[in-house]
Parts: C-alpha cells; sequence; structure tokens
C-alpha cells in the first residue's frame, strides 16, 4: 500500500501534488494582492478564496504522499533532517494558509479580502516559498526519489 501511495520508481507522488498546491496558492495570493489595489473586488476575493481551498486540498494529497516517502529515510541522515525542516516549514505555511480562509470566508463573497488575511496569506507564501527550497534540497541535493542514470531504461 505505501509503494502505491508513493508511486512508481521515478515517477513519485508527492511532487505533482506539490505542484498543484504551490499554483493555487500562488493564484490565491495574486487574487488577494489584486482585490487590495482594487481590482475587481467582487472576483478576486472569491477567486482568492476558492484558490485557497483548493490548495488545502492538494496539500492534503502532498502530506499523505510526502509522509509516505519521509517513512523511507534513514533516521540521523542528512537526507531525514533536511526533510523534517522542510515539513516543518511547510506545515507551518499551511497553518498560516489555513488562518487566511477563515479570515476570508466572513467577507470573500462581498469582495471583502481584510489585511490581516492578506499578511497571513503573504505569510504563508513566504513559509511556502522557504519550505519549497527545503524540497527541492530533498531532491537535489540528496537525491530522494532520484533513479540513478544507471538504472534508466535504454542505458
Amino acid at each position: 500500500m505505501l509503494s502505491l501511495i508513493r508511486g512508481s520508481s521515478g515517477h513519485p507522488s508527492h511532487p505533482p501534488l506539490t505542484d498543484v498546491a504551490i499554483g493555487s496558492y500562488t493564484f490565491a495570493i495574486a487574487a488577494l494582492i489584486a482585490n487590495k489595489f482594487g481590482f475587481e473586488e467582487a472576483i478576486t476575493a472569491g477567486a482568492g478564496f476558492y484558490a485557497l481551498l483548493l490548495g488545502l486540498a492538494a496539500t492534503a494529497g502532498a502530506v499523505i504522499t510526502g509522509f509516505a516517502d519521509y517513512l523511507q529515510m534513514s533516521d540521523g541522515t542528512p537526507l531525514k533532517k533536511t526533510a523534517t525542516y522542510h515539513w516543518t516549514v511547510m506545515a507551518c505555511a499551511t497553518v498560516f494558509f489555513v488562518a487566511t480562509a477563515w479570515f476570508l470566508h466572513g467577507g470573500y463573497d462581498h469582495g471583502d479580502v481584510s489585511t490581516t488575511a492578506l499578511v497571513l496569506g503573504l505569510v504563508g507564501y513566504g513559509l511556502m516559498s522557504v519550505g519549497g527550497w527545503l524540497g527541492g534540497a530533498v531532491v537535489f541535493k540528496h537525491g530522494m526519489r532520484v533513479v540513478p542514470e544507471s538504472e534508466r531504461r535504454g542505458n
């Protein structure tokens, strides 16, 4: 079951789900900023709110698949240390995105984006960026789930 959640060799399940979350959060923050600049308030507030919800749903999938990968890491290794930092920062980012959605919920249908919601979203986005950088280190520095060239088909 764990291998089904993790994905096949060279095709892990975690990265595509993070892509959906990152894209959704990016769109959401852009919509909230556009709203604060007076651009189509009714549309941008609602779009930002629903993009946050999509991001949170994708985050749930990313958490499950990422945890399945995390369970395969050896304790005490630089890989596991980096991965621990990665999920800790991403968990903090998720808390900020949940809070952003909470503060948006009361007024998004009227085009109202509170300054609190925007600030929470921006902090979440900053944390997500740091967490994404750490996730990149898990793959590109430590080689997690990368198939060595010698094992690829056709070589």
